[in-house]
């Protein structure tokens, strides 16, 4: 039986009004996810708590398994509410199977990949250098002013200045992983990656601004040092003369007329507790704060990269201002991933794809350099302790 065309009006009315009902529902139902995506921690993907150089990994496993492509890549991580990772992703450029991390992204990851490296610990200064380098201007030598008598004649002195030069040093690590281990999904390949990535940049930039020699790489506390001839032989292993020889370390930096800024000490683990160790004529401890992490007031940084096998078994101490230090690094970080590269192993030079492997390189871009030009570095050498 035909319906009449009131029932057909009447049905299109009902049938319009349920179609309303269900966009509306579907538009609150968005618009509620949208809220609650709004409130994930950026720090936070699925419960799980990433730091930054974990995040680097896992951009590069996206990168990794999409093959490169950027797109995907980016759809991969949206498909997985990976939100802290989009985020550098959405801040980077990229291209060819690789990232190039910059801006916010880039100033947290760097910090974090060389929280090993004492040298960022002990509070330098940081300057942007644009890719071309960077020169930082400071005063030679100032005016110079005389007493006299009214008619006789003033010689003229004028402040001289100076440059300080800065220049991109590409530090470059590459990391071959299994392509089985990657398979893990658990998370624990990422922060192997990252932890294998930033350690080796730590411990580079480390023995480097130690006491490397300027070239390919930045200049060192040491060279600095002993530009300025700062840097002089210990006398003895005795209370007195340890004494004498540290003190004489922190006049020598505190008399170079430099900003006295976060001063510190660096040493072995060997020299730190040889010096803890050490005994006052009462049997007490002569230095006892060292077991807080100080002596004479001023920070410990212990690293293994100040030898102990110099001239036989001999070490050093440093005591810089690391205030008017400087670490000058480009705004970015570079990250490219393959799994057709070929790398070297020390040997021979190997293939990823023949070996079923993932091959990570980062390189950072940065310098070093001091705003006294080594003033405010002394090191004292042929540490018997």
């Amino acid at each position: 039986m035909a319906l009449s065309q009131e029932m057909k009006d009447l049905l299109n009315a009902h049938l319009d009004k349920a179609r309303v009902e269900a966009i509306e529902a579907y538009r609150a139902k968005a618009e509620e996810e949208k809220k609650n995506q709004s409130r994930i921690d950026p720090q936070t993907v699925s419960g799980k708590e990433f730091d930054q150089k974990t995040m680097v990994a896992r951009a590069a496993r996206y990168l990794k398994t999409s093959r490169g492509d950027a797109s995907r890549a980016l759809e991969m991580a949206q498909k997985a509410g990976d939100h802290q990772v989009l985020k550098a992703m959405g801040e980077a450029t990229l291209a060819g199977g690789g990232a190039l991390v910059s801006g916010q992204t880039a100033q947290e990851v760097i910090p974090s990949l060389g929280n090993a490296s004492f040298i960022r610990q002990a509070g330098v200064s940081y300057l942007t250098m644009p890719d071309g380098g960077l020169s930082l201007p400071y005063g030679a030598t100032g005016a110079t002013a005389t007493y006299g008598a009214e008619a006789a004649n003033v010689t003229e002195s004028s402040p001289t200045t100076g440059l300080i030069n800065f220049t991109p040093r590409r530090m470059t690590v590459i990391s071959a992983v299994s392509n089985e281990q990657l398979a893990d999904s658990s998370g624990r390949s990422d922060v192997f990656i990252a932890n294998e990535l930033g350690l080796a940049m730590a411990r580079k930039e480390t023995s480097q601004l130690l006491r490397g020699t300027a070239g390919t790489g930045p200049t060192s506390l040491r060279e600095l040092s002993v530009t300025q001839s700062l840097n002089f032989n210990s006398t003895g292993t005795s209370l007195a003369q340890k004494t004498a020889d540290l003190t004489k370390m922190m006049s020598q930096v505190e008399g170079g007329n430099v900003e006295f800024s976060n001063p510190g000490w660096v040493m072995s683990s060997r020299t730190k507790w040889a010096l803890y160790a050490t005994l006052d004529s009462n049997g007490n401890k002569a230095f006892p704060e060292i077991a807080q992490g100080q002596l004479y007031g001023h920070p410990i940084y212990m690293t293994n990269a100040v030898p102990i096998n110099l001239s036989g078994t001999n070490s050093e101490i440093y005591f810089a201002s690391f205030g008017s230090c400087v670490l000058a690094e480009t705004a970015g970080l570079s990250l490219d991933i393959s799994t057709e590269a070929s790398y070297w192993n020390g040997s021979a030079t190997v293939s990823a794809f023949n070996l079923n492997q993932t091959v990570y390189r980062m390189i950072l871009r940065h310098d070093f350099n001091a705003r006294y030009r080594g003033l405010e570095v002394s090191v004292l050498e042929a540490v018997a302790y």
